[in-house]
Formats: C-alpha cells, structure tokens, sequence
C-alpha cells in the first residue's frame, strides 16, 4: 500500500503583490478536477501574535507601539510553525493539494528586515513543510505600497511597518534572489493582468500534478 502524499503550492512575493487573489483563482481552477484541494490563508489562526494584539487592546495602545519589531514577527513566525504543524502537514499525509495564499518565506524576508535575529528564524525553519512549487509573484515597491495604502483606506486599518516603501523594495530584492536560486520556485511578473498571471500559474500546476499522477501510475 503506498503512503498517501499531497502537493503543496504557495504564493508568495511583497505586500500587495496579489498573492490572495491569485490563489483563490487557483482554489476556483483546480476544484473542477480535483476534490482534494485545500486552502490555508496565511498564518491563521493568529496564536502567538493574537495573544499579543489582545494585550495590546487591554492596554488601550497599538500593536506596533507597545510590542518591538522583533518581537512581533517572532510571534509570526511562530504562528506559521504552529499552522504548519498541526493543519499543513496533516492534510498532505492524507493526500490534499494545499494551496498556500502566504508561506514562511514570507515570514522569513521580512521578519530578516524588522530586525528579527536570522539564527532564530533558521532554527525555527527547520519544522516548516517545503511547498513543491513557489509562485513568486513580483511587482514593484511603488506599485505594492500604492495597493496597500488603497487596501488599507477601505478596510480602515492601521498601516503595519513592513509596508513601508524601503521596506518593500528590499523584501523584493530578496525575493527575486530567492526565487533566480531555487528550482521549485517561479517567478511570475505581478504586474500582468491577474487572469494572465492565473494562466501561467495553471500551466505550471497541471506540470506538476498531472506529472505526478503518470509517474504514480
């Protein structure tokens, strides 16, 4: 009896870049082929970090204000250890595709940039779930602050730190170093049209799952 093993897609790339859109689509494309198609948005639910903004509103202050940099995203990092572990993991054993609408590389850039010691997010990286393929979606720092002040007007929200232009361009930079060096990333330009940057995607998914299942066979 061969051991049930599932696929494991995630989206990725700076604020604003499109991530949540693209893999919602994804989720729509896929569903009519497969059963087995799972999503998990982001890091939630917020353990660590939710803990943490609760206190916050105890206080009558902000989460960023009361709580260091390093701090924060350390509870990040440690919510998508903890989703990892107890709701990606699971459903791969049993076979699901799991799409990802933000993955621990995420974490892992800006959590580098906040001041987050990288020897605490390495160590921490070791518990985390490869994805079979990352889809770095790229758009540039100008274009990625824009959609997220728009974002943030319309949903009242408190601008974070990480969304902040410097902060953006630099996450990009590493982004785009990761993804020319790893072969189960690719680099997708953000900047298209989201139906055309949809395409690309279910190209490279039905390689990979549609490969699988000859292979399997």
């Amino acid at each position: 009896m061969n051991e049930k093993k599932g696929k494991y897609i995630c989206f990725c790339g700076i604020d604003g870049c499109g991530k949540t859109t693209q893999a919602n689509l994804l989720m729509k494309s896929l569903y009519r082929n497969f059963t087995n198609v799972r999503m998990v948005h982001g890091i939630k639910p917020y353990r660590f970090s939710g803990e943490l903004k609760e206190v916050a509103i105890k206080n009558r202050t902000s989460f960023y204000e009361m709580f260091s940099d390093e701090l924060r995203t350390m509870s990040f990092v440690l919510d998508m250890v903890d989703v990892s572990t107890k709701i990606i993991q699971p459903s791969l054993e049993e076979g699901n595709i799991i799409i990802g609408e933000k993955d621990f590389l995420d974490t892992y850039i800006y959590a580098s940039l906040l001041g987050t010691q990288e020897t605490y997010i390495q160590f921490l990286s070791k518990s985390m779930i490869v994805p079979d393929i990352y889809f770095v979606l790229d758009i540039s720092a100008e274009e990625a602050i824009k959609r997220i002040h728009s974002r943030h007007i319309y949903e009242q929200k408190e601008i974070a730190p990480k969304e902040d232009y410097n902060i953006a361009k630099k996450a990009r930079k590493k982004f785009l170093d990761y993804g020319s060096k790893h072969k189960n990333c690719i680099l997708i330009d953000g900047m298209q049209d989201k139906q055309t940057v949809h395409e690309q995607v279910m190209k490279a998914c039905y390689d990979l799952l549609y490969y699988e299942e000859i292979v399997d066979k």
